[in-house]
């Protein structure tokens, strides 16, 4: 009969694929960064629409990276802290809330602040990410119209600040999926 895993094992296990989604997701915000330079609306809109709209997608894309390396990180600490609250429970009964005092080790304690941080950044990340797509959808509904338009000027203005705060929070997404990345891969190392 095989040997059941340790609850390191299982913690593992949980958290592998945070670090891959993490990957994924700085790559796919990198890839969508060129389309939100400001200077792409010089000149044509419609282009400029088009690669807001990409963007998005890439985007978007991303956001459901963070989101599976925020469950993975959440779930293999909330499995830990499980694990160590001390007598089994009957299915249904309420676990009593634990902290990461409860686990015995300091490197444990320290994976599972660790894996904590990871869950609360990725989070961040897709709140940037969220607010990014919400910039692109706002600079497409203003370039994608007839052209001339009244106060055209103004209206590109206003599509190009909208461009350029997207691309504030990609940069910013990118650099906390970075650190998502990072701390759950310094976690599983220290639970090896």
């Amino acid at each position: 009969m095989a040997e059941e895993p340790t609850w390191k094992a299982l913690c593992r296990q949980q958290a592998v694929e945070a670090p891959d989604c993490c990957a994924r997701a700085c790559r796919l915000l990198a890839e969508a960064r060129p389309a939100l330079a400001p200077q792409a609306l010089i000149g044509n809109p419609q282009a400029c629409c088009a690669w807001a709209r990409s963007a998005e997608g890439m985007v978007a894309e991303a956001s459901g990276e963070l989101a599976a390396a925020a469950r993975a990180a959440r779930a293999a600490r909330l499995l830990v802290l499980a694990l160590h609250g001390g007598a089994p429970r009957a299915p249904g009964e309420a676990t009593p809330p634990l902290s990461a005092n409860d686990v015995p080790g300091e490197l444990e304690r320290t994976a599972l602040a660790h894996l904590e941080d990871a869950g609360a950044r990725a989070g961040r990340a897709c709140g940037h990410i969220a607010t990014c797509r919400g910039y692109l959808v706002g600079a497409v509904r203003l370039l994608d119209r007839p052209r001339p338009l009244p106060h055209g000027g103004v209206v590109d203005g206003l599509a190009n600040a909208m461009l350029e705060m997207a691309l504030d929070d990609v940069d910013h997404a990118k650099t906390l999926a970075q650190e998502t990345g990072q701390l759950v891969y310094d976690a599983l190392l220290l639970l090896a």
